[in-house]
């Protein structure tokens, strides 16, 4: 059985634990060396703590805001996408397909479900998405389309896309084509695709190495 992936910690889930944490110690100690003597200086670090709680949340969704906004800049200026990691080029296929008009999540992490993002088209359709950061001459073959069929089943989408920098063999785009023919929309989007596409939403258009004979 399939482990399903957790979604990822972001910068705000770390910051608010961080809060949680240090304001409950703070209160126990607080309770035992300085409430039992004062009682009435506990309704008033009460309010402290109810208003600094709330600050933080605040400054720590507007870090995250920027934190986020820096990363979309970074990969909106990307021109080799073969110099990303695996979890980088996650993150600019969301970007292209953000610009794309579609409402997209990242779900990378620790444990590999075969998401690498969930998305919603313009018209609200369900899909997933499954990113191959391969060199030119590692093409992807059928073993990896039918997992993703697989995996497509399981979540019980829509459509699929399976995004690489690389190409498919013909093995592989015969087993996408017998899907469809049973009613499963998985799509297959190689490097050359995926250049064209950046283009057309204004991402670099050297973005991907052109393969060399």
């Amino acid at each position: 059985m399939t482990r399903r992936r957790r979604k990822p910690k972001t910068v705000t889930d770390y910051v608010l634990t961080g809060v949680f944490l240090t304001i409950f110690l703070c209160w126990l100690l607080f309770d035992k060396l300085i409430f039992s003597q004062y009682p009435s200086l506990e309704r008033t670090c009460l309010i402290i703590s109810i208003v600094g709680f709330i600050f933080v949340i605040v400054l720590s969704s507007v870090l995250s805001y920027i934190f986020t906004e820096q990363r979309r800049q970074k990969f909106a200026n990307i021109r080799d996408i073969y110099g990303l990691g695996y979890a980088d080029f996650e993150r600019y296929v969301g970007l292209l397909y953000e610009r794309m008009g579609y409402q997209v999540r990242h779900v990378g992490g620790a444990y590999d479900s075969g998401v690498d993002l969930r998305i919603v088209s313009p018209e609200g359709t369900r899909g997933i998405i499954q990113c191959k950061c391969y060199t030119p001459d590692n093409p992807i073959g059928p073993s990896i389309v039918r997992e993703m069929l697989g995996v497509m089943t399981q979540e019980h989408v829509a459509f699929g896309l399976l995004v690489t920098t690389t190409t498919f063999t013909d093995a592989a785009k015969r087993e996408v084509k017998a899907a469809y023919n049973r009613g499963i929309n998985l799509q297959l989007i190689d490097g050359h695709k995926l250049l064209s596409m950046a283009k057309k939403v204004g991402l670099p258009a050297e973005c991907i190495r052109q393969q060399t004979s």
